[in-house]
Parts: structure tokens; sequence; C-alpha cells
């Protein structure tokens, strides 16, 4: 997710006071302000498709709509008071320019109006006084990441680092999970056998044993990480 353009300051946010009711979106101009930001490229927030292109004299002015859907659901971003448009209709990539910034509508100055719809209206010009039923704070929408954002491990990352220790193959992270269990279950198993061990006293032969002492517990060394203790360790520190 990327913002329409950059860098910018914000004039209005969501939910601000407005002569009309809560403000449903962001108002973003350039760091100048004023006039000075016409005809800004805009650009797609993320890949997706623009469903509509409406020219107009009020209130949104020439408004632009675009469709995207992720594991955020499905949202549709409205780009308001636009100078002109770049793409009409169709599939657009992140990034892609689709619009120019304007002050068509009820806009004193050029400034982009960006607001997010959870639903898909009756009406595309639609506002309503309860905005949190229909929209979303593009703020929050736009600082969204999707866990392969956030979390990228391809050949080039993290995946050569780690490799099979018995085949020498770089391991998927869901087979180094599951190395991680199978190690766990055996320190498992062999801390049992060690504190059933460290349960048995040893027997000593009486000629081998100080006049006046009983039988000795062993003492218990603590054994060095093994390999395996090593590997998990590794693996916890880095994909936890």
């Amino acid at each position: 997710m990327i913002y329409p353009f950059e860098p910018f300051k914000i004039d209005q946010r969501f939910k601000d006071k407005s002569f009309y009711g809560p403000h449903e979106g962001l108002d973003l101009n350039g760091p100048s302000g004023g006039n000075t930001d016409c005809g800004t490229l805009l650009k797609a927030v993320c890949d997706g498709e623009i469903v509509l292109t409406s020219e107009g004299d009020k209130n949104y002015g020439n408004l632009l709509v675009l469709y995207v859907k992720g594991s955020f659901g499905e949202r549709w971003v409205r780009y308001a008071h636009c100078e002109r448009f770049l793409v009409e209709v169709g599939k657009v990539k992140q990034g892609q320019v689709i619009a120019t910034m304007g002050r068509s509508g009820n806009s004193t100055t050029c400034h982009l109006h960006l607001d997010v719809l959870k639903k898909k209206p009756f009406n595309w010009r639609r506002y309503i006084q309860n905005v949190d039923d229909l929209f979303e704070d593009p703020l929050i929408f736009l600082e969204y990441k999707s866990k392969e954002e956030e979390l990228v491990i391809t050949d080039q990352t993290l995946i050569p680092q780690i490799v099979d220790p018995f085949s020498g193959k770089p391991m998927e992270v869901q087979a180094i999970r599951g190395k991680i269990a199978d190690y766990e279950r055996e320190i498992t198993h062999l801390r049992r056998k060690l504190d059933e061990l460290s349960n048995i006293k040893p027997s000593v032969a009486s000629s081998d044993q100080p006049e006046g002492m009983s039988n000795p517990l062993p003492t218990m060394v603590p054994a060095k990480p093994s390999f395996l203790d090593q590997i998990k360790r590794w693996f916890t520190k880095f994909i936890g």
C-alpha cells in the first residue's frame, strides 16, 4: 500500500468536523498548500480496478473510484476533486498514475479528497452522517500491510542460510518449524530419561567404599548443549 502522492500535508482528517458533518476521509494537499499543487500526479494506492470515472461540478467534483481487494476484504477508494482522469476504467497496478489533482466540485483550492468505503454504495456520491457505517479511516487503511509484506522470505533472503543438515538443501519455513517440533519432542524424551536415571542410586561395593559412609549419589555433570539444541536456539532466534 502506498500514498497517492508524496510529500503531502493533511488539511482535514477522518471524522473532523466540517460544515456538512463528520469528515468522511482525508483532505491532502502539497506542503506549500493553496493551488501550488494543482495538476499533481495521483497514483493508485495498490493493485485494483478503476470502476468509475465521473465528471461533475458539485460535491465531489470529478470523481474516480478504485476497487481493491485483499486480506482486508473489499474496499472502494474514492479520489475526489480531480482535475482530469488519466485512466478511465480497467485494472491498474500500485503506483500507476491514474489522475491529476484539481479543485472541481465543492473545492476552493486544489487538493485531493481521499476516502475509503467498506461497502459498495448505491450512489457513488453518497455521504452519511454516521461515517463509521460506510467509511474507514484512510490513514489506517493506507498503513495496512499484508502478512506477505511484513515477512517476505525468498531464496535471496533467509532460506539459503537455513539448510537441512542431512540433505544440505534449503528448507521451507514450515519444514523448519517441523524440525524444531521434532527436536523439542526428542529433547523432552531425553530429559525424562535423565530424570529417571537421576533417581537410581548406584550400587557401590563395600570393599571400595570408605568406612562409615553410605552409598553416595553420582555427581551429575551438566552436558554441553547438543548440536540439536544449538540448531533449535538458532532457529527460534530468527523465526520466533
